[in-house]
């Protein structure tokens, strides 16, 4: 899904879109360069933790300002 990481609007709905189940996510750049893959138990609540400011460090905040898009895949479990 695009995201626009600069209008908070665009991150709730893209947050409220998530799945709380076990799955993977891509965070892609505008050049569809993958910049980060991750898994998660609940992915809503992971991928909300990118967009916490006030927990961010200066590694996450680099990566989240790079982010235009972001693909997540449900899954059975977190290890699948």
């Amino acid at each position: 899904m695009q995201i626009d990481v600069n209008n908070k609007s665009d991150i709730k709905s893209f947050l409220k879109s998530c799945s709380h189940q076990p799955g993977v996510y891509q965070m892609l750049a505008d050049t569809k360069e993958i910049l980060y893959v991750g898994k998660a138990r609940d992915l809503a609540k992971r991928l909300a933790s990118y967009f916490n400011l006030s927990n961010q460090s200066p590694k996450v905040a680099a990566l989240v300002k790079q982010i235009s898009e972001i693909n997540t895949t449900v899954t059975n479990t977190e290890a699948e």
